[in-house]
């Protein structure tokens, strides 16, 4: 794709952003998105804004590393309070594919300079800050084969291969390009109790690996927690709507 339709790109879904956000209340409304065609059925005209405030953030984070220039920085830049007023528990609950732990480098630190990103200790959080009004995305990933082992060597370590898994596509692909793993994304709500068991998870994996890396989105009772965890045969990624107490 060209340049100068990347960038295209980039600015149509900054002003959707722009469009959902009124900093007079400090919210995010997809109803307020312009379309850019007439749809007369309400639902299907709601279905359309909702999506396109989906697409444009999900866009962002995966393509703003693409021919970003000074103008598209300075617009980019606008999206300051919008980042600050998003739900993010509820922004990546409606979409689950959101790459929430993967983000680009110029997106990741736009969103570190805005304030609503950072990175923390799995010992520092906390099962307590976790929402329960909206419901946490579970993806699993369970290995098929050994071309790619998933967990811990001997020594406890993370296994260097397992770092390696290609965190772009919905599955684990060997050196063949087979796919070696099942994807399959829970939810929760549909087996009662589970938050008995997501506590239990947090605990033994925390008692695991203290130190691991949990990225922290949003402010507030609007943020989420998102990490991904090895154990053997499996690759378990956690994305937390959260109450941010750190």
């Amino acid at each position: 794709m060209a340049p100068e339709v990347i960038q295209h790109h980039h600015l149509r879904w900054i002003q959707v952003l722009l469009e959902s956000h009124s900093v007079e209340t400090s919210d995010v409304d997809a109803t307020r998105i312009r379309l850019p065609w007439p749809i007369d059925n309400e639902e299907e005209r709601l279905d359309c804004q909702h999506e396109m405030l989906q697409w444009a953030v999900n866009y962002l984070m995966r393509a703003l590393d693409i021919f970003v220039d000074d103008s598209i920085q300075k617009e980019f830049s606008r999206l300051a309070t919008f980042f600050q007023d998003l739900d993010f528990g509820e922004m990546i609950g409606d979409n689950p594919y959101i790459p929430v732990m993967y983000l680009e480098s110029v997106f990741a630190a736009n969103l570190q300079r805005f304030g609503v990103l950072k990175t923390v200790p799995l010992q520092s959080f906390n099962f307590n800050d976790i929402r329960f009004d909206l419901e946490p995305v579970i993806i699993r990933h369970k290995e098929r084969g050994t071309s790619l082992r998933l967990g811990w060597d001997t020594d406890g370590q993370e296994d260097p291969r397992a770092l390696q898994w290609m965190t772009r596509y919905p599955s684990i692909v060997d050196g063949q390009g087979k796919i070696s793993s099942d994807f399959e994304v829970a939810r929760p709500s549909n087996n009662p109790g589970w938050e008995v068991g997501l506590e239990k998870n947090l605990a033994t994996w925390t008692d695991m690996a203290p130190s691991h890396p949990v990225t922290i989105l949003g402010r507030g009772r609007k943020s989420c927690a998102a990490f991904q965890f090895y154990v053997p045969g499996e690759l378990w990624l956690l994305t937390l709507p959260c109450v941010q107490s750190l």
